[in-house]
């Protein structure tokens, strides 16, 4: 199997909450993808598992739509540095 290379860069936008001291994130490319974290790294790590959930949902949403449709799947692993 032929492996490609590529990048997909995202914009976090990090909100400090100075009255709780919270962080809240969210992807500037996907806003409906909101999470909350004591600390920046805590938020960009829940913001992770939420984009990954929420791309899973959608993922599914898709497919069960094309059931009568003749289609392929390709795995395509998007790495966090």
């Amino acid at each position: 199997m032929q492996e490609i290379k590529a990048s997909i860069e995202l914009t976090m936008i990090l909100i400090p909450d100075e009255k709780t001291g919270y962080c809240t994130a969210f992807l500037a490319q996907f806003p409906e993808a909101i999470a909350q974290g004591a600390t920046d790294k805590e938020a960009q790590s829940n913001l992770f598992q939420i984009f990954n959930l929420m791309l899973k949902d959608r993922s599914e949403e898709v497919t069960n739509k094309l059931e009568d449709i003749n289609y392929t799947t390709k795995p395509l692993n998007l790495v966090s540095a």
